[in-house]
């Protein structure tokens, strides 16, 4: 069995959410691990599970700043929901990787 990992919200100035919600990255399979990218590059995501692209969408909004801390493996609601499994090598870019650069990351295994 397996579950399926998921974007839930990404914060944008002005106070609202981006589009990005629910939009899910592929399933993970127990015991295994997976690597997942997610890329914004303008208003375009892309998103990609063990170096293949499994999703693209449109979504308008500047990232901005948030007073909420960062998150990651928690959906925030007033039930908080874990993700029950570990995440390691979390990296943050300043910019959209491309393909090339994701499957460098993919091959060194981070």
């Amino acid at each position: 069995g397996g579950s399926d990992l998921q974007i839930y919200m990404t914060r944008v100035t002005g106070g609202g959410w981006d589009i990005a919600s629910g939009k899910t990255l592929g399933s993970v399979t127990l015991n295994t691990w997976n690597h997942f990218v997610v890329t914004r590059n303008g208003t375009t995501f892309t998103a990609y599970k063990n170096n293949t692209q499994t999703d693209t969408w449109q979504s308008s909004g500047v990232l901005g700043a948030s007073a909420l801390p960062l998150t990651f493996g928690k959906y925030v609601s007033t039930t908080p929901y874990w993700y029950k499994g570990k995440l390691d090598d979390v990296h943050i870019y300043s910019r959209a990787l491309s393909a090339a650069e994701v499957k460098q990351l993919y091959n060194l295994g981070r």
